[in-house]
């Protein structure tokens, strides 16, 4: 189980370490951070998958990214067209809400635009 260490540094600020067992190596590791809730995330990252820094580290990172979803492009798409017809709308968003939202519009939008 990972724990937090919190240490008050000469400036006045404090930090925070993270400390666990790599369940691989068997050896103890540890990071540090500057803010309570960034250390208390990892915390709960790594005891909900095995101790694994790597499983843990990919959930931060695709936890941190703040691109829209495929979904939000095509509707701000759909906003921004010039001077639609209120059929051409219409037609879009059916399109949109028939088609994409439930398919891949949970998608990032990053994660598309890669892909292809």
């Amino acid at each position: 189980m990972a724990s937090i260490w919190e240490r008050k540094k000469s400036d006045g600020s404090t930090s925070f370490t993270v400390r666990w067992r790599n369940p691989e190596t068997r050896k103890q590791e540890g990071i540090t951070f500057s803010t309570a809730s960034e250390a208390e995330t990892l915390k709960r990252l790594l005891d909900a998958n095995n101790q694994s820094f790597e499983i843990a580290q990919r959930a931060m990172v695709k936890n941190q990214t703040k691109a829209p979803t495929v979904a939000a492009v095509i509707q701000e798409h759909i906003d921004l067209l010039v001077r639609p017809s209120v059929g051409t709308v219409h037609t879009y968003q059916t399109m949109l809400k028939l088609h994409i939202a439930d398919v891949i519009g949970h998608i990032p939008w990053t994660s598309w635009t890669t892909g292809i």
